[in-house]
């Protein structure tokens, strides 16, 4: 049986890699791992933000299914996630998150029998109460390379890498005769890129390299989601990075990278489209391991044989439930419902009435129901108005809104995404306890995510 390594590469985007045409970038280690393995070119996430992301990612299921559709929320104990299917078939297994919100308070410690989170490893902020950030790679990668010493029998190990997020200034760490080597455009994110590539993917390939592992693992490179790059306000000067609000092609689109010399063919870019639910299938299949009844997602292995995709993996589904946007995704066009705040003000009070709405919920009972979850995402459906529509075929940018022009398209996939959410239920979400939401409500802060 082989082993597994999955390294999340936070917020990367596909088209920002050698390998994909970027110039700007310089990753001959993602890009070495690409020409031996199979790349997804058309990969989409569930969600636009690493929680609600990472919940489809390793339970193979709809955010209305995991129950994760805020970080005041966690898994669904009716959902099994990959480390637990993976510990219950007799793998060794063991996770190295970067940052506290993807620990055991939202269950993504589930499954793992090793979970190291330590808090006193973070990098500190700049305040003066010194809270803590997120955790460095070199700490990440030291701990990991002391679990695996000596593993014998087949493991799944998975690794955070944060340092592709936008950070704080004092938080980059990154030499600065590097980082002036690349743009600064959206806070340096391809010198980001590229040190994640020499830092991270690069330790991996060495590791690997030197224990002649190649053949025994299966070495999966995924983003969680993408990111909108912006300038400076001054020339030269670093701009903004940030991810967690509409549903565009540049967040949605993830990096999804897997190689095996013996189990899949070397140079292989499959083009239609997959999902992140479909991630945990496909290598579950892979390794011939049973799927469970509960997921959703299918295998892509067949895509990879045959060079083409089917129904199965025809929609995707889409949702920002803090930010009031649920949508469906074809190869062909997109649909997102929401209410679109007509000014900087609005959006901004739109997302902090959508805070505080959910952490209202979750102080009140302790959890988020599934009638609160279901109602929520039902009033969307059902009264939202058609907020964007895109014809991605001839339009990948996304430049042209067609809402007025398809209203009949439009209503037909509206319809098909009711009969999507509709047929799967939804799972009651487990809401976190009153103490612990004011250690997320900073975390968040921390990140970005709350003004």
């Amino acid at each position: 049986m082989k082993s597994v390594i999955m390294v999340t590469l936070d917020c990367l985007r596909p088209d920002h890699l050698g390998f994909t045409g970027c110039r700007t970038v310089d990753t001959p280690q993602i890009d070495r791992v690409a020409r031996q393995g199979v790349f997804f070119s058309q990969a989409i996430a569930q969600a636009p933000n690493t929680w609600v992301s990472h919940g489809s990612i390793f339970t193979g299921t709809y955010p209305f299914t995991h129950g994760v559709r805020s970080p005041y929320t966690r898994l669904s104990p009716r959902v099994k996630t990959l480390a637990e299917v993976l510990f219950d078939a007799g793998f060794q297994t063991a996770g190295f998150p970067a940052h506290t919100l993807m620990g055991p308070a939202l269950g993504f410690n589930r499954g793992f029998s090793h979970f190291d989170l330590d808090k006193k490893e973070m990098l500190l902020s700049s305040d003066t109460a010194g809270h803590a950030y997120y955790r460095d790679w070199p700490v990440i990668w030291g701990k990991a390379r002391q679990w695996l010493a000596g593993k014998k029998k087949p493991f799944f190990l998975w690794l955070h890498y944060m340092g592709t997020h936008e950070l704080k200034p004092e938080a980059m760490n990154i030499p600065a005769e590097f980082l002036g080597k690349f743009p600064p455009l959206g806070q340096y994110y391809d010198a980001k890129i590229s040190w994640a590539d020499r830092q991270c993917v690069g330790d991996i390939e060495a590791y690997l390299q030197e224990r002649e592992l190649e053949d025994e693992v299966i070495l999966v490179l995924i983003s969680d989601h993408g990111d909108t790059l912006l300038p400076g306000k001054e020339p030269g000067e670093p701009g903004r990075a940030f991810h967690n609000r509409q549903l565009s092609e540049e967040v949605m689109n993830i990096l999804w990278l897997m190689r095996n010399p013996g189990l899949l063919p070397a140079g292989i870019t499959v083009t239609d489209q997959v999902r992140s639910i479909d991630i945990m299938p496909t290598l579950l299949d892979l390794l011939g391991i049973p799927i469970p009844v509960l997921v959703p997602g299918r295998s892509a292995l067949d895509m990879i044989r045959s060079g083409r995709g089917g129904p199965d993996t025809e929609y995707a589904y889409l949702e920002n439930l803090g930010a009031g946007f649920i949508g469906l995704r074809t190869a062909e066009w997109k649909l997102i419902l929401g209410k679109k705040p007509e000014s900087r003000f609005k959006q901004r009070w739109a997302r902090f009435l959508c805070h505080h709405f959910t952490k209202k919920i979750s102080s009140a009972s302790n959890k988020l129901s599934n009638a609160d979850t279901a109602g929520l995402t039902r009033h969307i459906l059902d009264r939202g108005e058609v907020v964007a529509f895109f014809d991605l075929a001839a339009d990948p940018q996304e430049q042209e809104n067609l809402r007025y022009r398809f209203p009949d398209k439009a209503a037909a996939m509206r319809g098909i995404l009711l009969d999507l959410v509709g047929q799967a239920g939804s799972m009651p979400a487990e809401g976190l306890f009153p103490g612990e939401e004011a250690a997320v409500a900073h975390k968040l802060q921390e990140l970005g995510y709350l003004d």
